[in-house]
């Protein structure tokens, strides 16, 4: 390790530039780490480094991207936008699935730390999901 170090500093790198490396080094470890997941995902187009698919995500008019993601990688596709994981579901049997036999599974809806605790708005029927007792059916 000490010759390793020696050959550094003849290069002309100090203390900083071997930090630097260092950390580089560590980031992208720890990125190629993140990236095995243990859930299979669906298919979908190839990530890029470190944006995952923002370039491919669409800004405008979806549908066509939706529709033609569809036909290259079926119902389901999977995306990762910058960090963000993203999957579009095509089939119509897929969605009545997932929102008739499964939606109480995703009707909640997602927290947020400003409007709940900075505007006190956490007691505000607007911000409770689905399972709060106010949203019961009627018997």
């Amino acid at each position: 390790m000490s010759n390793l170090l020696e050959k550094a500093y003849e290069l002309g790198l100090s203390n900083n530039h071997l930090a630097l490396i260092g950390a580089g080094v560590g980031a992208l470890l720890v990125y190629a780490g993140s990236r095995k997941s243990s859930r299979k995902t669906p298919p979908g187009p190839p990530p890029a480094f470190l944006i995952g698919n923002l370039l491919d995500f669409p800004s405008g008019q979806e549908w066509f991207t939706y529709t033609k993601w569809g036909k290259l990688y079926g119902d389901l596709t999977y995306c990762n936008v910058a960090g963000t994981k993203v999957i579009v579901v095509n089939g119509l049997r897929h969605i009545k699935a997932l929102l008739d036999e499964r939606g109480s599974n995703f009707s909640e809806r997602p927290s947020s730390y400003f409007a709940n605790e900075m505007l006190g708005w956490k007691d505000s029927p607007i911000m409770h999901g689905a399972s709060h007792p106010w949203f019961k059916p009627c018997e």
